[in-house]
């Protein structure tokens, strides 16, 4: 792993760290990058994890180290899948706040002014975020979200019933407390880690919401969500690691949701109301459950009759 750094030390630390991992992004990377060094407030690194791009990232990642000294560039050796990436920015992070970056989306020049202020105002607020633009390749708005209601509640338990159904998790792009992130798993490497992570983070404190369109995620053919509903693959996508495995996506979910409420400083009436919502949305993913427990059984039974050769 190389790394290429400004060559103007910082006195201090930044206010807030943006990390951008990034995989054959050439097509739209220049542009978030632009909208990242754009932001009304400046007080902010940007660490760039490249997952052994073999496109023209390499390039445009150098050129922009080499004319912002805020930015560092990382280069990995090899591909190890989209949460190892993720979580190494995590861990280079000098920022008392903390904001994934995708390499495809773009955020407005006020967007971390504005979810700081919004952080600073309640401290225990996990994570702000703004309203978000779905744009396809040329930027055209398709939709517009909102973050909902029920995962600003100061009650943990309206948190927790909301987080664990959601889908699109587009909240894992805001900006968030680091001293909570560190205390999660961050994402783990499995389909719907990042629903996963939100969870922790809900469990810790409530998000904060701003009600102004300032992130635009793309929607584009190369992208992660191309995969659909083969959530093996997803899980592979993820993390590397989880190649030629035993993938069970709805079981290794549902037991990452079912520790959160153990985790951390919860009273017995929360852990207990938490797991009447696991019990219930299981209850949801009983289809995903059987799934996977066809699955294991096909390869229980395959591991008998062709055992591996020594």
């Amino acid at each position: 792993m190389t790394t290429e750094q400004s060559n103007k030390e910082r006195h201090q630390p930044p206010k807030v760290t943006i990390g951008v991992p990034v995989y054959n992004g050439e097509a739209y990377l220049a542009e978030a990058l632009d909208s990242i060094l754009g932001q009304t407030f400046g007080d902010f690194e940007v660490i760039i994890s490249d997952n052994a791009s073999c496109d023209r990232t390499e390039d445009i990642c150098r050129d922009y180290a080499s004319r912002d000294p805020r930015i560092t560039y990382i280069r990995q050796e090899k591909n190890a899948g989209a949460a190892p990436n993720f979580n190494l920015l995590v861990s280079l992070a000098k920022g008392k706040y903390f904001k994934w970056a995708a390499s495809d989306d773009l955020i407005a020049p006020e967007f971390l002014a504005s979810c700081l202020e919004a952080l600073e105002s309640n401290s225990n607020a996990s994570i702000a975020m703004t309203q978000t633009r779905i744009v396809d390749e040329a930027g055209r708005e398709l939709d517009c979200q909102s973050v909902s209601s029920a995962f600003t509640s100061p009650e943990f338990n309206e948190r927790f019933a909301a987080l664990l159904p959601m889908r699109a998790c587009f909240e894992v792009f805001g900006l968030i407390r680091i001293e909570m992130l560190r205390k999660t798993k961050l994402i783990v490497g499995s389909s719907h880690g990042d629903g996963v992570l939100l969870c922790a983070l809900g469990a810790q404190g409530p998000f904060e919401a701003i009600s102004k369109p300032l992130f635009s995620a793309r929607r584009h053919p190369e992208q992660s969500v191309a995969l659909g509903k083969d959530r093996r693959a997803y899980s592979e996508w993820f993390d590397s690691r989880n190649k030629g495995k035993l993938i069970l996506p709805t079981m290794r979910m549902l037991k990452e949701f079912a520790l959160i409420p153990f985790a951390y400083s919860l009273g017995f009436n929360e852990r207990l109301s938490a797991v009447a919502s696991l019990l219930s949305f299981a209850w949801s993913k009983r289809r995903g459950l059987l799934g996977d427990t066809k699955y294991l059984l096909r390869w229980a039974l395959l591991s008998v009759l062709l055992p591996a050769k020594p």
